[in-house]
């Protein structure tokens, strides 16, 4: 469980800063943010570190219409599927658009 540091700010005010160290496709990712309170910083942390485990196995929710994904899934994998799947490939993408 990470600990937020405490800084000192140039007008005297303190802030605390939190630190997520998170290893994606084996490059390490480091986040981090700056709070007014140490309590506000560390459930950022915990929430923030829910989402990203989440991500790692959920992966990431795509933007992508589903008519482009079969196009794509078509254009990729059309040579290796007989006529009769491609024609229900066809089919599926006339529907959809």
């Amino acid at each position: 469980m990470a600990k937020p540091i405490k800084i000192k700010n140039r007008n005297g005010t303190t802030s605390y800063r939190i630190f997520i160290q998170k290893k994606i496709d084996g490059k390490v990712s480091i986040e981090n943010k700056p709070f007014s309170n140490a309590s506000i910083a560390q459930q950022w942390h915990d929430k923030r570190v829910k989402e990203l485990e989440y991500e790692s196995i959920h992966d990431k929710a795509s933007d992508d219409l589903i008519g482009e994904v079969i196009a794509h899934h078509r254009d990729q994998y059309a040579n290796s599927y007989g006529r009769s799947k491609n024609y229900g490939i066809a089919r599926l993408l006339e529907t959809v658009n």
